[in-house]
């Protein structure tokens, strides 16, 4: 049985249709990839934000740290162990010097203050303290910690000691140069540099513990897989939080860098992941305009395509097929494809063969019934 022709698509509306699926495979294989791409692009440079604002909070501390550490060495060059007046004196402008020191200290090579700011200290027996053994043979960064009674001038803010030998000539140790340092100095100059970066840190001793955290943006608190990495050999980054407070941190291992000892500071710097739904922001905003205008050169290069080379195409058709059901009909001659003057010649002849045909019929019929 013939199939009916109503069930074939007509060549002009499928062609239509076929531009149509080619733009959404188009979007499916191009564009959602891309949009992929431009949320994990967005997502890289948010962690490289967050590992710029780290390495410019360590730069910048060590220089701070590196300063004191200077001068402590020229504080010990400076001292003449015999003369305990003058090392007092220096001492005391050591102490004015910068707002970071608490306290300057000379302890000679039997554990005995010799000399300190505005008296302080001198004469103490301070042999069995850890910063002077290490000083004494080396250098040494102690842990920070809050003083105990007897430390008059802000008694409950945190410090930390710098000490270093104070040699001869000849390289011979005569005693310990020490900088009570002031901890919350530190800490101010982070949450400084830290608000002028508009990001947020937390800041680790040795032991792991928390030192000074600034959270202006109320992330969650750091989880211990984080905190841990703290303590690892390298810096990297990471992404963490849940979907309203996601962010993005960088770990430094080691806060200060340089010609310094080992300090035992690590660090995270925090800040907010753009939300999802803002990621692509303008860029997405372009690609759907973009797409939106190519839908539509699309859509109006191939409806010109199909009404100039499908439309005659479609007119000789619909001519062959009544010609074929006996219509005299001779179809319009189009020149706009090769296809088109073909067809429309070829119909042309056939039309005209089946007139002569028919009308030599005819003048058979009539001669037969004379």
């Amino acid at each position: 049985m013939r199939q009916s022709l109503g069930a074939h698509p007509r060549i002009f509306n499928a062609l239509l249709a076929s531009a149509g699926v080619a733009f959404f495979l188009i979007v499916v294989i191009l564009a959602l990839p891309t949009k992929s791409k431009l949320v994990r692009l967005e997502l890289q440079t948010q962690e490289r934000a967050a590992e710029h604002a780290a390495k410019s909070l360590q730069l910048s501390v060590s220089a701070l740290l590196s300063r004191e550490w200077q001068s402590l060495g020229s504080f010990g060059e400076l001292v003449n162990m015999k003369d305990i007046s003058s090392a007092r004196q220096i001492a005391d402008a050591a102490e004015r010097a910068s707002e970071g020191i608490y306290w300057a200290g000379i302890v000679g090579l039997d554990g005995v203050v010799l000399a300190g700011t505005d008296g302080e200290r001198e004469g103490e027996d301070v042999s069995g303290r850890q910063w002077f053994l290490s000083g004494l043979h080396g250098t040494r960064i102690g842990n920070v910690y809050s003083p105990k009674m007897g430390i008059t001038d802000n008694p409950e803010g945190r410090l930390f000691n710098m000490s270093r030998p104070i040699v001869n000539q000849d390289g011979t140790p005569t005693g310990v140069a020490v900088y009570s340092m002031r901890f919350d100095w530190v800490a101010d100059y982070l949450f400084e540099s830290s608000e002028a970066l508009d990001v947020d840190l937390t800041l680790f001793d040795r032991a792991g513990d928390e030192l000074v955290e600034s959270n202006r943006f109320e992330l969650p608190q750091l989880p211990e897989k984080i905190s841990s990495l703290a303590d690892l050999g390298s810096a990297r980054t990471r992404t963490g939080g849940a979907n309203n407070t996601q962010y993005v941190a960088a770990i430094l291992p080691s806060l200060v860098t340089g010609d310094l000892p080992e300090f035992g500071w690590s660090m995270v710097v925090r800040l907010p992941a753009t939300p999802s739904e803002s990621i692509l922001g303008i860029a997405w905003n372009s690609l759907t305009s973009i797409g939106i205008g190519a839908f539509l050169i699309i859509g109006v290069v191939a409806y010109i395509f199909a009404s100039h080379f499908l439309r005659p195409l479609v007119d000789l058709i619909e001519t062959a097929d009544a010609i074929a059901k006996g219509d005299s009909a001779y179809p319009i001659e189009s020149d706009t494809s090769y296809e088109a003057a073909v067809l429309s010649s070829a119909l042309a002849r056939l039309q005209t063969n089946l007139q002569a045909l028919a009308f030599s019929a005819r003048g058979t019929k009539k001669r037969a019934s004379d």
